[in-house]
């Protein structure tokens, strides 16, 4: 996210909701996740739009989220550090 422009997320998978290939990610309060590192690879849970969703990133249930997807997310879906937007 770039000033108040929201982040534009491409969708490798969809679980539930619209099945598009990139959403609008926005920060409401400091609880909502910033995210401002392009080519970051996170699985999110994403809530609100249809215009523009938010995250908060809470991996307090990720054991869970892994049962419930049927996989482990190190294997499935690791983590990638991106790198700041160039100016």
């Amino acid at each position: 996210m770039q000033g108040d422009r929201p982040a534009i997320v491409r969708a490798e998978r969809v679980l539930k909701g619209p099945h598009v290939a990139t959403f609008n990610v926005g920060e409401r309060t400091s609880c909502d996740l910033a995210l401002t590192q392009e080519g970051e690879r996170l699985r999110l849970v994403l809530f609100g739009g249809p215009d523009v969703y938010f995250t908060n990133l809470d991996y307090s249930n990720a054991l869970y989220e892994d049962r419930v997807l049927g996989s482990d997310r190190r294997k499935v879906w690791p983590y990638r550090q991106g790198f700041p937007p160039a100016r």
